[in-house]
């Protein structure tokens, strides 16, 4: 069970042994899981998934700096679809990832960026209870820019401009689409007011012929 309120964290001389002795990653440095929605029987238990942020903040606060968020999580990591709905749905998930800076006002500390990211989430047991894997790493001003950065430029839509640029492309096809066909039937309007009448003429009769019709 993860604390949900850590211990002193002052005999640690950075954030990245806080984030090995405290386990905020697998021994391996990769991902670690953590439950953040309980079945039914333990809903009141606090959920960990906001561990790696709280122990983070804590340090920075010890240090006398101030914690904030410098980068929202766009949860790029995360491959699937639904898992990323999921998380997203979840205050638990989204209050506790992203790059965080801690900001210290004395000269002689340096200001450090960590960053925590989803990479994925599944259903631990058959009562409901559900885990996210969280990596937690130390990034540089530059890395944190480059990463939320390409992932903001990845994730963007389509502008509402373009939409407007074709649906007008479009507009203009169909107007000279109907200037195309109106200027098609007055040709061939044309064509049938210039072809001559068919005129049929009465035959004439000499007066020899008619006094023939007499007999």
């Amino acid at each position: 069970m993860m604390p949900s309120k850590p211990k002193a964290l002052h005999p640690f001389v950075s954030p990245q042994e806080v984030i090995v002795k405290k386990n905020l990653n697998l021994e391996n440095g990769q991902a670690k899981e953590y439950v953040y929605v309980w079945d039914a029987a333990r809903q009141h238990l606090e959920p960990q998934s906001l561990y790696p942020r709280t122990v983070l903040s804590q340090y920075c606060h010890e240090q006398g700096g101030k914690f904030s968020l410098l980068h929202r999580s766009r949860l790029s990591l995360v491959k699937e679809n639904a898992q990323r709905s999921s998380l997203n749905k979840n205050r638990y998930v989204t209050q506790g990832i992203g790059a965080y800076q801690c900001h210290l006002s004395s000269q002689t500390q340096k200001n450090w960026i960590v960053s925590i990211e989803p990479v994925s989430e599944r259903q631990q047991d058959k009562k409901g209870t559900r885990a996210v894997r969280l990596l937690t790493q130390m990034f540089t001003l530059n890395e944190a820019h480059n990463f939320y950065q390409a992932n903001k430029t990845a994730s963007k839509v389509r502008k509402p401009g373009n939409d407007k640029a074709e649906a007008k492309t479009t507009v203009k096809e169909v107007e000279k689409a109907d200037l195309d066909k109106k200027e098609t039937d007055k040709q061939e309007n044309r064509v049938s007011l210039e072809q001559p009448a068919v005129v049929t003429r009465r035959k004439v009769e000499t007066p020899q012929q008619q006094q023939m019709k007499l007999y």
